[in-house]
């Protein structure tokens, strides 16, 4: 192994200019939550925290726990004769302890929230204290001078200090990247916490917020190690002032999470936020199945048997499904959005017709609506759809869709989805510009509950916004 040329060369870290997102999850997580007693809510924020310290190692490589074993700890709490043998040296018992300090540093950041103290340099030295409990020692690289070779050794960790050494690791294919130099770690974690209190001021919305305060931690690097940890907390830290969830990136988005860390070295950050987005949406789903157990009846052991299972056949339904009533809600919530957009979809055509037939501009705009197969416009690789992909291709979303022509075509798809409201209550709408048999995202999947409360406006400016993009872009091909 040797150092080759930087692939990525440390630059400040500044604002993202242009970067736009609906802050509708946060509506409906308020919403769902006000439905949880007390007892309720402790017990997702238990397992949410418990997920987050298992699923943060899984991600780093620095522990092992396989799904089976995964899924009870989560349930039932850690416990160290379920988490099996390491690869790396660790017994059981540490990985246990790990475990067992990274709940305890994200219990520290809802009470560092719940407490109203302001982001301070200070306390992401606390957050790496707490993060690095039990760690003593980290990886060193010391490059040989002559052969170039490079062999790893142990050094002993600083818990909560800066680095005063460089920080170049090596990436896939051996290309380096260069974190922020040692000598303006301090100035730039100085500007890290100026430029956050800026967006917070400015009232960007948390899912920005704790994407780009992720990104820019990581661009400095300031600690030897532990950084990848910190940063998730840091997010977590904007997510849940904004009454969102903790940052929790499952290891089966490991690649995809590694990639849109990278998009956004390269200047662009809408991957990153997009599975921000992602992430978020699955704990909202998995809060609104807590407030449906909430509902279930009570098993009693001394029942008959046909009792008991009517019982938990009932429950079940009760926690996979919507109930009529609520099914019927989330229904008539997607039929208002349909019906919003064919009128708005109608009338931006006529408008855009009238205005551009001009002597010598060959351009028409026409409304219409079809179907597609989940699978023809990508939704798998959508953000929000956290769907099967083998299952896509059965699928069909209803498409509303704005016929861009001139010399050639290029198409507006609004697409609802029909299938995700039955599940969870959420309704999802994707906006896609086709041209040429390519399909591109222009917005960030506009996600909404039943329960959230004013959804009218922000529909609307979400609209507005995408066909004004489809408008832009169309006009480049035709």
């Amino acid at each position: 192994m040797s150092w080759s040329s930087n692939a990525y060369k440390w630059e400040r870290i500044a604002p993202w200019e242009g970067v736009w997102v609906d802050d509708q999850l946060y509506s409906a997580l308020k919403a769902i939550r006000a439905t949880l007693d007390a007892a309720s809510w402790q017990e997702f924020h238990d397992r949410a925290a418990r997920e987050w310290s298992i699923e943060s190692g899984e991600i780093e490589g620095a522990f092992h726990v396989d799904e089976d074993a995964t899924g009870h700890l989560i349930e039932h709490g850690f416990t160290a004769n379920l988490i099996g043998p390491q690869v790396n040296g660790l017994s059981p018992e540490d990985v246990h302890q790990l475990l067992l300090d990274r709940k305890d540093a994200l219990d520290g950041v809802f009470g560092f929230v719940k407490t109203a103290r302001k982001l301070s340099v200070g306390y992401i030295r606390e957050l790496h204290q707490a993060l690095m409990r039990s760690a003593d020692t980290y990886d060193g690289y010391i490059e040989d001078p002559i052969t170039k070779e490079v062999r790893v050794v142990q050094l002993p960790l600083k818990k909560g200090e800066f680095r005063t050494l460089p920080n170049t690791p090596s990436r896939d294919g051996g290309s380096a990247h260069e974190y922020c130099p040692a000598e303006h770690v301090e100035a730039e974690m100085d500007q890290l916490i100026r430029l956050h209190e800026r967006m917070q001021e400015q009232e960007v919305p948390p899912l920005v917020q704790a994407a780009w305060l992720h990104h820019a931690f990581t661009q400095i690097h300031p600690f030897q190690d532990g950084n990848g940890r910190v940063a998730r907390a840091l997010a977590s830290v904007a997510l849940i002032q904004g009454e969102l969830m903790p940052f929790t990136v499952r290891r089966n988005m490991r690649w995809r999470y590694i990639q849109a860390l990278r998009d956004a070295d390269g200047g662009d950050p809408r991957n990153l936020i997009s599975l921000f987005r992602s992430c978020v949406h699955r704990l909202a789903v998995g809060l609104w199945r807590q407030a449906r157990i909430r509902e279930e009846l009570k098993l009693d052991e001394d029942h008959p048997i046909d009792v008991l299972l009517t019982t938990m056949v009932k429950n079940l339904r009760t926690r996979n499904d919507l109930t009529p009533g609520d099914w019927g809600k989330s229904n008539k919530l997607l039929l208002e959005l349909l019906s919003f957009t064919k009128s708005f979809l109608a009338e931006t055509a006529a408008t855009v017709t009238q205005r551009l037939s001009q002597p010598g501009i060959r351009f028409s705009c026409l409304h219409g609506e079809t179907e597609y197969g989940a699978d023809a416009v990508g939704v798998e690789k959508v953000e929000g759809w956290e769907t099967d992909p083998s299952a896509l291709s059965k699928e069909r979303l209803h498409v509303q869709m704005l016929v861009f022509r001139s010399r050639t075509e290029a198409r507006l798809l609004i697409g609802f989805d029909r299938f995700h409201p039955v599940r969870d209550g959420f309704v999802g709408v994707v906006a896609v510009l086709e041209i040429d048999g390519t399909f591109q995202q222009l917005c960030p999947t506009f996600f909404v509950h039943f329960m959230s409360p004013s959804v009218g406006s922000s529909f609307e400016e979400w609209l507005r916004k995408a066909t004004n993009l489809a408008l832009i872009r169309s006009s480049d091909f035709v």
